[in-house]
């Protein structure tokens, strides 16, 4: 544990601190931000302009929030017949306290080590309307809804307590 801890050091010492090794936004991912200043915003225009990219395209702007989860678990078809290699998986908001409950491991707390959203001057809203939840959900990533309610049904699904859903 301590060669890691000292491998991860070494490496924020090389890190820009101002986006903390985050990649810099690409120039349409700026434009993007800056039309739509919320998600709420940018499904709004997807949904009202029937805008759709392919489940694994690469040209989605900011592709490492947009892609469909499929793109690393593969279809749910696929990703059942492999779940027998999964141990455990929880929420990332559980994060903090399913490390603490199964592991016994405290995370960090000040806001540069936690990559703390506090470091960043951005105000954020993840509120989205009733209506852009539902296409979001039901038109532009059924797949991937249909993969996280399987995967909460699953017995190596965990809440933050450690308690099985």
């Amino acid at each position: 544990m301590t060669r890691r801890r000292d491998y991860y050091e070494q490496r924020m010492k090389h890190q820009k601190v101002e986006s903390f090794g985050y990649s810099e936004l690409r120039h349409e991912e700026s434009e993007l931000l800056k039309r739509f200043p919320t998600p709420d915003s940018l499904i709004t225009h997807w949904r009202t302009n029937n805008v759709t990219w392919g489940k694994r395209d690469l040209r989605v702007p900011i592709w490492e929030m947009l892609c469909s989860i499929t793109r690393w678990t593969g279809e749910p078809q696929s990703f059942r017949c492999n779940e027998n290699r999964v141990r455990m998986v929880y929420e990332v908001s559980d994060m903090t306290e399913v490390f603490r409950n199964v592991y016994g491991v405290e995370m960090p707390q000040d806001p540069f080590r936690k990559r703390s959203r506090e470091l960043f001057d951005l105000s954020q809203s993840y509120e989205t309307s009733d209506e852009n939840l539902a296409w979001f959900r039901e038109v532009f990533r059924p797949e991937d809804y249909e993969l996280v309610d399987y995967i909460r049904s699953r017995p190596y699904y965990r809440n933050a307590d450690n308690s099985v859903m």
